[in-house]
């Protein structure tokens, strides 16, 4: 069986805060989101599935199912985990397992505020990536926005499957 990524799709909520949503297909049949206040909108990126593949990619590693992305994936995130990644987790974990990924890779840069944004699990890297890109003389990786992550993990998944992914801005 494979996880189905379709396009990511904005959601506008009445409370001021808008999503950007996912309907995942599969083992796991439900829309997953990441929820942000509505002036925020502008940085969500709903061109891509990135956010969504790395946020299911160990799940799907824990449950060995392949994943299938309706949407476009950047080609470099794609290299990256299909080359390095995948393979080394797998190599040296126990519990996670080599799995496939397809879909459509993208090159064209995304347009954007003149900035990005990064997860913060609250680990050592991080904290690094804040840190170096927070004031870097790089107009287009100048980092904007910091994101708290309250990622789920895939214990979590599998233990509540009705769980979305929910990110805030601070």
């Amino acid at each position: 069986m494979a996880i189905i990524i379709n396009k990511p799709y904005i959601e506008k909520l009445q409370n001021g805060k808008v999503r950007l949503c996912s309907k995942i297909e599969g083992s796991i049949n439900d829309v997953l989101y990441y929820e942000v206040d509505e002036k925020y909108e502008q940085y969500l990126c709903d061109d891509r599935v990135d956010a969504f593949l790395t946020g299911l990619l160990n799940y799907a590693m824990y449950a060995k199912e392949d994943i299938c992305c309706k949407g476009d994936i950047t080609g470099d995130l794609l290299f990256q985990l299909r080359v390095y990644y995948i393979p080394i987790l797998a190599q040296n974990n126990k519990d996670l397992h080599n799995i496939s990924i397809s879909g459509t890779e993208a090159y064209a840069p995304i347009e954007n505020a003149n900035g990005v944004c990064t997860g913060n699990s609250g680990g050592v890297d991080s904290l690094y990536t804040i840190l170096k890109y927070k004031k870097t003389v790089f107009l287009a990786i100048r980092l904007l926005l910091k994101v708290v992550a309250v990622m789920f993990n895939f214990f979590s998944l599998l233990l509540s499957p009705n769980h979305l992914i929910h990110n805030s801005c601070i």
